[in-house]
């Protein structure tokens, strides 16, 4: 089974409630999280075999805090954040730039 969904090359947007970010697909991917807000950002990858979505794995991919990382998968991969709201407003920033990018 392939990636499944629709992915653009830079995703900017609020999160004002529990959910997630539309998706990026590259190997390597610039993430900024800003904002006053409250709760648990994690980075998930999509799973090739069934399309489901997981956690990257270890605790690089959670964040309480904003911050700016740069996530690097061996192969292009389609990546998102799930947002636990407990306060505020989450600003999710993703841009493919490695392998992949679109």
């Amino acid at each position: 089974m392939a990636f499944t969904g629709t992915f653009t090359r830079t995703v900017n947007e609020d999160l004002a409630a529990t959910g997630q970010s539309n998706a990026v697909h590259a190997s390597t991917i610039d993430l900024m999280l800003s904002g006053t807000w409250a709760g648990t950002a994690q980075v998930q990858t999509q799973n090739e075999t069934d399309g489901s979505w997981i956690d990257m794995e270890g605790s690089d991919g959670t964040f309480t805090a904003n911050a700016a990382k740069v996530i690097e998968w061996a192969t292009p991969r389609p990546t998102r954040i799930d947002w636990t709201r407990t306060s505020g407003t989450l600003t999710v920033m993703l841009e493919a730039i490695g392998k992949g990018a679109n």
